[in-house]
This record gives structure tokens, sequence and C-alpha cells, in this order.
């Protein structure tokens, strides 16, 4: 009976959650990556220093691989294109606490993939994932 109680609040707990805010950071970079923004559509913003550029809905391509998915975007005319690594949520919520619409928030690692004309950059990033409660 106790097996069959912790099986079924584990399965319920991993539901709850949705990945919805990646803030990543590492080598003099970030990126950050939101499943939805304003406007209603993803969006990746990534700052090399005191630039940034984003990137929107349309031009974010999604690819998905074994240890999360692959998000995709490159702007022709300044000539960057960014792939970065958003991983699928290892392990399970143990506990679930009472209900609440607070965020609960994640460390993981990632990776991303600067290329522009001239040479291709991978970076080591520390993120902090943010999961809402639904």
């Amino acid at each position: 009976m106790k097996a069959l109680f912790f099986s079924i609040l584990l399965f319920a707990s991993h539901q709850a959650y949705s990945e919805s805010l990646f803030e990543c950071t590492g080598n003099g970079v970030q990126v950050a990556y939101s499943s939805t923004s304003f406007a209603g559509v993803p969006l990746i913003t990534y700052t090399e220093g005191k630039k940034a550029w984003n990137f929107t809905g349309p031009s974010l391509q999604n690819e998905k691989t074994l240890v999360g998915s692959w998000i995709s975007s490159e702007d022709k005319k300044i000539g960057l294109k960014i792939s970065f690594l958003k991983p699928e949520k290892t392990k399970p919520v143990l506990k679930k606490e009472k209900e609440t619409t607070k965020p609960s928030v994640e460390l993981i690692e990632s990776m991303l993939v600067v290329e522009r004309p001239s040479n291709k950059k991978f970076y080591s990033l520390k993120c902090k994932i943010e999961n809402v409660h639904f």
C-alpha cells in the first residue's frame, strides 16, 4: 500500500511542473530562455558583454534529443546563430508540498553554441530553472 501511494505521489508531482524560464551564465555570456513571453511566443535573449540579441517565435527551431531540446535561431543580417541546449527535467519532485503558485528553482548545466561567419564558440553554462506550478 505504501509503495502504491508513493508511486502515485511521485507520478503526480512529476506531472505538476513545467519548466518555463531558464537563466544561464558562463564564460562572459548569458542566455535567458522563456517558453512564453508577453507576445505569447518563446523567447531567447543572448547577452555577450553589454550587447544583447533577442530571438522569438517563428525564428526559433526546436529539435528534440535524448538529453533535451536544441533550440536554435539565426539572424542572417548580423551573421549570428545561437544553439542552446534546454535540458529535460532530470529528477522528479519526490515530495508534494501544499498547492502554491510560487515558482520553484533548480540548478542544472547546459551548453551554448555561438556561430559567426568567422568562428564557432562552445560555452558550458550553469542554469537556474524556474518551474511554475499549475
